[in-house]
């Protein structure tokens, strides 16, 4: 040890520690030459996570075993037969041999997985074992693609000896086959999980950043294992390719696990995947996928091979999201892209798996892709009787003031004490994100969770109130649309009377400005699930067709407006893209039932109209020149009256976003 750089010494405990750990199966020279490879500032953070990996022993792994064995007397089988999943014949995988030799079995109760055709009959059941369960993709694709059909078996189990509880339930519900995991793992169990691995989601996400890095050097396909499932879990013969690549690759890295590439058996050139046991099943395909448009990967027939074919004729396409995977039609993928804010071609083609010639020639077919890049103001002209407005980043800037009062709320006196509430703040805020909760954004319920009173959080308004910056003239801009014959609703996921502190600072009297103000605690709910346009709808008695939203997110505004028929003005600047943010979002999460829309984004465009400034809205509603030339004068009077106070100062580049 003191040979080692002082930035490891430092950490000597840690290092003793994971000394220990691994005593008697790995060398601390072995371990010292892994941890050297990363960057000085990253040594800490591999420390933690080796620290975290579930090593099972060969004493262990028997265990295991046996434990499972038991359960099989509870499935009430008499005859069953044993197969090492997936793996060669006659020489048997290497958990058939730890299963039998543990449970002091006959070997003649053991057949291969390619030889089930040939000697199921006479069993009562099937017992398929395999040593972890990480995604469930495999056993998803050769059960689903044997040669003979699962009903025409015996009955089937799954015994697992280390899995996730998603694949687990993730098998069972694609395979019907019911699947055992003896030492079953969560969320909690994947290297970057907030309460896992790390103190809180912020430091995990940092961490993840760092070696999706190192992934992406080692195995590009997959920077965070296989599925990206973020495992760490390693046996004593072998490591799964879920676990992170950082300790088993061998690509110009010295692993600290050993990882033996499974030798596949010969099953593929018996049971071969339909796509090329039948030359049409790979049109049956492109034929699903676009009855179906958008869908995970796993639901995919022949799952990645087919993928993989239908790509090189790009008629399939691949969104990332999450930890899943999306196969979808090329121009549901591009516009989806887009959507997204994805610059460029290069980017596009990227992120979709698709050649750019590709994208261009959709793009010539389908012109209105062109309207999801540039303004179409002119290009036609919205009438309704309800326009409905969007609040932050449409008629406001308030993202520094958020940073500012969600660096306060969990503030109290002694700084470790801050610290800690800080951490519990943060943790508060991701379990209302996974939620999806309206919570998330009510100022006045957080803050009540740190001791602040709603007077509290007013005064705290009142101090930071040069943080709050409109985009316009917000009187001026509505009383010019109402020229138009519009009446004026305010839609918005902030709480009303946190709405109102912010109206005031900047002056302003929602009651006389608005006909209706919609606010989170009013449906109770966020912004994307539509309930305020539902909300809008009942209260104003204007039909869905009759009503025009603006607003410049896609996920919060246009979506939930298309799929009711409302007309659409999507703004795409000046704050053009959905920013990211250190508090975190509660936005819904992305599912092949998100895309519902996007479909319209192909066929119809993204949104009816996409404007660059708020101002041209009143082009787009056919507001007179006369409150047009208003509008124009009394903004400019406004922005040089704004310049003239202090600047915002540079630690509020980083907040929460609010809608």
């Amino acid at each position: 040890m003191p040979n080692l750089p002082a930035d490891l010494l430092v950490h000597q405990t840690a290092l003793t520690e994971l000394y220990k750990k691994f005593d008697g199966v790995l060398a601390k020279e072995k371990i010292d030459d892994w941890l050297l490879q990363f960057n000085p500032e990253h040594r800490r953070l591999a420390l933690r996570l080796a620290l975290k990996v579930s090593y099972f022993s060969q004493d262990e792994v028997f265990g295991l075993c046996k434990k499972l064995y038991s359960r099989i007397d509870a499935l009430r089988v008499r005859k069953p037969c044993f197969v090492g999943f997936g793996h060669s014949a006659k020489s048997g995988s290497l958990i058939s041999y730890y299963f039998c030799k543990a449970n002091g079995l006959s070997t003649k109760s053991f057949i291969s997985f390619e030889d089930i055709p040939k000697k199921y009959k006479g069993h009562d059941a099937i017992i398929l074992i395999d040593d972890f369960l990480g995604r469930g993709d495999q056993a998803i694709h050769w059960l689903t693609n044997m040669a003979v059909p699962l009903q025409d078996l015996p009955q089937l189990y799954f015994l697992v000896l280390v899995g996730f509880d998603t694949a687990k339930d993730r098998a069972e519900k694609i395979t019907k086959v019911h699947v055992e995991v003896e030492h079953q793992l969560t969320d909690m169990d994947r290297a970057f999980f907030a309460r896992g691995v790390f103190e809180d989601i912020y430091e995990a996400r940092h961490a993840r950043e760092i070696f999706r890095g190192y992934g992406e050097a080692l195995e590009p396909e997959y920077p965070l294992g296989y599925g990206n499932d973020e495992a760490l879990v390693t046996l004593f013969y072998n490591t799964p390719n879920n676990t992170l690549p950082i300790f088993w690759s061998k690509h110009k890295w010295i692993s600290l696990f050993e990882r033996h590439e499974s030798q596949q058996s010969n099953a593929r050139d018996h049971f071969p995947p339909s796509s090329t046991r039948n030359a049409k099943h790979l049109d049956s395909c492109a034929e699903y996928l676009s009855k179906h448009e958008a869908i995970f990967d796993w639901e995919f027939p022949d799952g990645k091979e087919a993928f993989q074919l239908l790509n090189s004729r790009q008629e399939i396409a691949v969104v990332e999201c999450n930890r899943s995977r999306l196969y979808a039609l090329p121009e549901l993928a591009i516009s989806a892209g887009i959507a997204s804010g994805v610059p460029g071609l290069a980017n596009l083609g990227s992120f979709c798996n698709l050649k750019i010639t590709t994208i261009w020639d959709i793009i010539e077919r389908r012109t209105e892709l062109f309207r999801l890049q540039l303004p179409n103001i002119g290009l036609l002209s919205l009438k309704g009787q309800l326009l409905v407005l969007d609040w932050s980043d449409t008629l406001v800037d308030e993202y520094a003031l958020d940073e500012a009062i969600c660096s306060a709320i969990p503030l109290s006196g002694h700084s470790d004490d801050n610290d800690r509430a800080t951490v519990k703040f943060r943790e508060l805020l991701t379990d209302l994100e996974q939620l999806h909760s309206h919570l998330w954004y009510d100022y006045i319920y957080l803050g009540r969770q740190f001791g602040k009173t709603t007077q509290d959080l007013a005064d705290l308004h009142t101090r930071n109130r040069d943080l709050i910056n409109p985009l316009c003239d917000v009187a001026a801009l509505v009383t010019a649309l109402r020229q138009a014959g519009l009446r004026i609703a305010l839609s918005t996921n902030c709480v009303a009377p946190v709405l109102e502190w912010r109206a005031k600072l900047l002056g302003l009297r929602l009651d006389a400005l608005f006909d209706f103000v919609v606010t989170s605690d009013i449906t109770q709910n966020v912004r994307d699930k539509g309930t305020n346009l539902d909300h809008l709808i009942d209260k104003s008695g204007v039909s869905a067709s009759r009503m025009i939203v603006v607003g410049n997110s896609f996920s919060k505004d246009i979506l939930p407006a298309k799929l009711r028929g409302m007309s659409t003005v999507w703004l795409r600047g000046p704050i053009a893209r959905e920013r990211r943010s250190y508090w975190g979002t509660p936005e819904l999460p992305v599912s092949p039932q998100i895309y519902e829309p996007t479909r319209a984004a192909v066929r119809d465009r993204a949104a009816d109209i996409m404007i660059l400034d708020i101002s041209h809205l009143l082009s787009v509603v056919s507001v007179p020149e006369s409150a047009k030339a208003a509008f124009a004068l009394v903004s400019t009077n406004s922005i040089n009256a704004l310049d003239k106070r202090k600047p915002i100062p540079e630690r509020t580049k980083k907040s929460r976003r609010r809608a």
